[in-house]
């Protein structure tokens, strides 16, 4: 054979061009000495000790791994038949020794290896070896480096609680005195470190003082950032009384507050602010929340910052200096009470104001008590109406009113409210308030009331006013109060001579219904949502349904109850169906086979 250069990059290539292909055991079993020499381009007949049909077949064979890329084949509908050519002789038997080791476990001396190649033994070696942990002396080497780091951060914490004193003065140190220690409050993992130090007396008077120098400029930036807060809020707790004053009103007259207050993470900082508050500092921000009061009281976040600030007054007996910002919250209450954030302030107002602010609220919600008691925000404020601890006889008075507004007249006077709003899903747990308030003070005649007027209320309303009368939990038709409600609560609106529903709904007017008890069949399905209206088809299946109405105002009022629908003491979901289509914009094969022949085996017409 002749000679050919012993490069093990070369066998390599060869190796890698035949990876999965059908020829690879058959070079494989030729030896290294022919791959060589296929791989420098000397492929030749003499080359090769075989027969020439073999060295033609192998020649055709490795000529395919450098030919370049030639058309598609095309598809076998339309390809010519192939000629046969004869099968090769299998090739001969290969040398004893050793059997060949296949492509992937092939062992090349690392020292023969080309740059850039790859080494198995050498990356194996590598992933077994473990990684080595970090020390807490590297750790200490670079503090301002390493407690960026998630495993620095976590040494040096750990050091901060068990390591000598000398150690943690030498992080406390090292962290106030960076130049860059914002960034270092600012950062995922540093911070944490940070707020380490302050737990202890590490920190005496000059060092709280050397951090709150590096703060002047840049507690607002760092108060809205999700890491930095958290070291703000911290260092607020243990700062001297006379820092934490300066700081406090360097954010007050900085003009930024405003900013903080409705950020989702500075609110935090302020309400932490307001906890720390003195008597002064307090006048000072109370005076700087006076002239935004109302529209800090409707922000996501600014309405806890008045929630604090309430609470904060009664405990430093300021409730009178409060008192601009106590009117405005009151002279609102009608719009408040059904602010999904404002409401909060109300209820805050009624367990921690004054006497005549409760009295105030508690007139507002008797004024339009039957739609306040239905809606889902001025609900509650109605609730804690009967909740608070009363100790002043005219807030006695003004809740005593709004249980006759509610409970109303004689039974057959027709002025009670409770038929109206016990039929509501949230006007139920006022109904239960109600209750509650007439047993726990005796009052035997309204009670009687209340009974007799339960007498003529049909559907939930009356099951929600027994369980109330007789001490038992709400039913299991009645929403939750942590639950965001009914998506469809919403959707239907009132209009002049009835309902009507606000989305345009189009034939067919089609709902679905799941969670069905397993004895329920298409008979209890439309016995059931008859009463909604007419039905023209009915489907029940093991667990689920479908209900089809002849019009949209008998399905709006069917989802508009989505939270009251019970079938054999089960709760049961509903919602509108939607037809599905693929992209040819027809139904499914199955649907369509139903509709093509009339028939199906379970939906029928109802009559």
């Amino acid at each position: 054979m002749a000679p050919a250069a012993s490069s093990s990059a070369a066998l390599q290539r060869v190796l890698e061009c035949a990876a999965g292909a059908d020829v690879q055991p058959m070079l494989m079993g030729l030896g290294a000495q022919v791959l060589l020499n296929a791989a420098h381009g000397a492929v030749r007949v003499e080359d090769f000790d075989l027969n020439n049909e073999e060295a033609k077949f192998l020649i055709q064979k490795l000529s395919v791994f450098k030919a370049a890329p030639g058309p598609p084949r095309p598809s076998k509908r339309h390809a010519l038949p192939e000629p046969t050519a004869p099968d090769p002789a299998p090739p001969p038997p290969p040398p004893p020794g050793p059997p060949p080791c296949a492509y992937r476990r092939l062992s090349i001396p690392a020292a023969a290896q080309p740059p850039g190649s790859w080494n198995t033994q050498a990356a194996s070696d590598k992933k077994s070896t473990p990684a080595q942990k970090l020390s807490l002396e590297t750790a200490l080497s670079n503090i301002r480096k390493y407690a960026r780091e998630p495993e620095g951060s976590r040494v040096l914490q750990s050091a901060w609680q068990s390591a000598a004193k000398d150690t943690q003065m030498t992080i406390v140190d090292a962290v106030l005195n960076d130049n860059d220690m914002i960034s270092l409050c600012r950062d995922a993992h540093a911070n944490y470190l940070v707020q380490k130090l302050f737990e202890g007396t590490l920190i005496d008077d000059e060092r709280a003082t050397l951090f709150a120098k590096k703060l002047e400029g840049q507690a607002i930036a760092l108060a809205n950032h999700k890491h930095g807060c958290r070291v703000l809020q911290t260092a607020m707790q243990h700062l001297p009384a006379d820092l934490l004053t300066r700081l406090i009103q360097e954010m007050l007259d900085g003009g930024c507050l405003t900013e903080c207050i409705g950020d989702p993470n500075g609110n935090h900082v302020v309400q932490r602010l307001v906890q720390m508050l003195t008597p002064d500092l307090a006048s000072s921000f109370i005076a700087y929340c006076s002239d935004t009061a109302g529209q800090i009281t409707t922000n996501e976040y600014g309405c806890r910052i008045i929630q604090r600030l309430i609470e904060k007054c009664e405990e430093l007996d300021m409730m009178y200096e409060l008192g601009p910002v106590l009117d405005m919250i009151v002279s609102g209450a009608g719009e408040f009470a059904i602010h999904p954030h404002a409401n909060y302030v109300l209820q805050c107002a009624l367990e921690h104001g004054r006497a005549e602010d409760k009295v105030k609220i508690i007139e507002h919600m008797c004024e339009n008590v039957a739609e306040l008691a239905c809606n889902k925000y001025s609900s509650n404020v109605i609730e804690k109406c009967f909740k608070i601890h009363v100790d002043a006889e005219e807030v006695a008075d003004a809740r005593s009113a709004l249980v006759h507004r509610v409970v109303g007249g004689a039974p057959d006077d027709g002025d009670s409210l409770i038929p109206a709003i016990a039929q509501d899903k949230f006007g139920g747990f006022v109904i239960r308030s109600v209750i509650n308030h007439v047993i726990a003070h005796g009052l035997a005649d309204l009670e009687a009331r209340i009974r007799g007027v339960a007498e003529k209320v049909t559907g939930p309303g009356k099951d929600r006013i027994m369980a109330a009368l007789n001490g038992e939990e709400q039913p299991a038709t009645a929403p939750k109060r942590e639950t965001k409600g009914s998506k469809h609560e919403k959707q239907w609106v009132s209009k002049d001579g009835g309902g009507g529903w606000s989305n345009d709904l189009k034939p067919p007017y089609k709902m679905f219904v799941g969670g069905l008890p397993h004895e329920c069949d298409e008979q209890v399905l439309g016995d059931y949502f008859g009463s909604y209206g007419d039905i023209t088809q009915v489907l029940a299946n093991r667990g689920f349904g479908f209900v089809t109405f002849s019009s949209a105002d008998a399905l709006g009022q069917a989802l508009a109850d989505y939270d009251e629908h019970t079938i054999a003491g089960k709760w049961v979901e509903v919602k509108q169906h939607q037809e599905k289509k693929n992209s040819q914009g027809w139904k499914g094969k199955r649907e369509g086979e139903a509709q093509s022949d009339g028939q199906s085996k379970r939906a029928k017409p109802w009559q």
